[in-house]
């Protein structure tokens, strides 16, 4: 029923793949966010995609800075970005590029999720919502690249 649920890989632990690494792919000539590796085992892993009703992204309008959270919707399988201030209403246009903010370290700063496709005033009338298409073709996913962002010391 959801195709989108998870994504095996054929690397793992042997490869060096950790839990809670970011996986992306190239899409739009830009390195676009898939998801965050859930589990590792010797030579596969399971990616929770970003299209993951339970999987919540820390994001931000590139153009204009402002903060947002992203999380898929779906039934619509949409993603959108709440809690976006009002007052990014007046800076925002279609296709504008949606990036990780690198807050609460989920994922690295600046990643790109996706683009505005429209906006609508949210539940708490101080905020929009921001409903992003993602720039990853998550029905033809081939490649994807798993990023290593523990930071390894010299010593």
């Amino acid at each position: 029923r959801d195709r989108f649920k998870t994504i095996t890989i054929n690397r793992g632990r042997r490869h060096g793949v950790r839990i809670d690494a970011t996986v992306v792919a190239e899409a739009d000539g830009f390195q676009s966010l898939v998801g965050k590796v859930e589990s590792v085992a010797s030579f596969t892993a399971i990616v929770r995609p970003i299209l993951d009703g339970s999987s919540y992204v820390s994001a931000r309008l590139q153009r204009s800075e402002h903060d947002g959270q992203i999380q898929a919707e779906p039934k619509s399988r949409q993603l959108v970005m709440r809690y976006v201030p009002r007052i990014a209403e007046s800076d925002l246009a279609v296709n504008d590029l949606v990036i990780t903010s690198g807050m609460g370290n989920l994922y690295p700063r600046g990643v790109y999720v996706g683009r505005v496709v429209e906006y609508r005033t949210g539940v708490e009338r101080s905020s929009i919502e921001v409903i992003v298409s993602p720039l990853v073709n998550f029905g033809r996913l081939d490649y994807v690249l798993v990023l290593d962002t523990v930071e390894q010391s010299d010593g």
